[in-house]
């Protein structure tokens, strides 16, 4: 389908099944309960794949000039490319086979998010800002607009110039690469476990006991002080690592008791007590590589810098406890 103006193919009930839709104006394709198949749907302004019922969509690449939106209720997504301005993904009931393959979207510097992602399974191959002088927004959350995603989020590569910030990310597991820029989440709450890295850092934190699984950096997230903290982390391009309110309970320093059926309440308050405040930053110099001690272990009193982020103003100090 090739129009020059708007495209609109709207089905109450049934599949659709279709080759290209290319539209000179807003491309939409919906149904109310069905199946959406289909190849490329290309629009000059706004796109649209919206399966308003029961039912799947598989596409290869949705885009357009303006914003690219693909939402479903209850069913599974499969799409290779969603690129536009501004992405929408509503996946919202949806199980584990989900997947997008590529996320493009601008850094436009507005009040919105420049990528918004819903689901119970949020699952992403590669992510990056494509345009824009600023920082990237993405925002995700759980089916039903809950702020807790209930399976998993993952990105395999995160790229954005000026960085990427996200409000929060609440999620049973997840996993974050960063190929490119800083990344800041002013709330990071883990069920199980989320695994954040980039090529100098890794880390993870934990909603359960944790176990050995070779990170430099392993945080312990509280659940029930879920809604009494905002828990942030910044992961630096250079490797450092800012976080607020979050427990460190090992950094490369092999504690004996912080492992397995061992880990006791003690254990995790030994570095409350001695950090108070829970803010920290780390220079992942200080590592020789993961799994490694610790080369030296210097803290430092010093102000907070809740600006570093935007400003790429962070000291050089090595390890900061507030």
């Amino acid at each position: 389908m090739n129009a020059g103006g708007d495209a609109n193919i709207d089905l109450g009930k049934g599949n659709i099944v279709a080759e290209d839709v290319t539209a000179g104006g807003n491309a939409k394709v919906a149904v109310q309960n069905g199946n959406i198949q289909m190849h490329d749907v290309t629009a000059f302004r706004d796109a649209s794949v919206v399966n308003k019922g029961h039912g799947s969509i598989n596409a290869n690449n949705v885009t357009s000039g303006g914003t690219t939106r693909v939402a479903l209720t209850n069913g599974d997504l499969f799409l290779n490319l969603a690129e536009g301005r501004a992405v929408l993904l509503r996946m919202e009931n949806n199980t584990a086979a989900s997947r997008v393959n590529q996320v493009l979207a601008e850094a436009s510097g507005g009040t919105g998010p420049d990528v918004m992602m819903t689901g119970n399974f949020i699952h992403i191959g590669s992510m990056a800002a494509k345009d824009g002088d600023t920082v990237f927004q993405l925002s995700a959350m759980g089916a039903g607009n809950q702020k807790l995603i209930g399976g998993d989020f993952s990105v395999e590569s995160l790229s954005s110039r000026y960085g990427t910030q996200m409000p929060y990310l609440w999620s049973n597991r997840g996993y974050l690469h960063v190929d490119e820029g800083d990344v800041a989440m002013n709330d990071v709450l883990a069920v199980d476990k989320i695994h954040l890295d980039n090529e100098q850092t890794d880390l993870a934190i934990y909603g359960r006991t944790p176990t050995r699984d070779g990170e430099q950096l392993v945080y312990w997230n509280n659940l029930e002080m879920a809604y009494s903290k905002e828990r942030g982390f910044q992961l630096y391009e250079d490797g450092r690592l800012r976080t607020s309110r979050a427990v460190l309970i090992d950094a490369g320093r092999n504690y004996g008791k912080l492992f397995g059926d061992n880990l006791s309440v003690v254990d995790m308050m030994r570095e409350r007590v001695s950090n108070t405040h829970g803010k920290f930053t780390f220079d992942s110099v200080l590592l020789t590589e993961p799994g490694k001690a610790l080369k030296e272990q210097v803290f430092f009193d010093m102000e907070p810098a809740a600006t570093d982020f935007r400003q790429k103003s962070a000291s050089d100090e090595k390890i900061v406890v507030e």
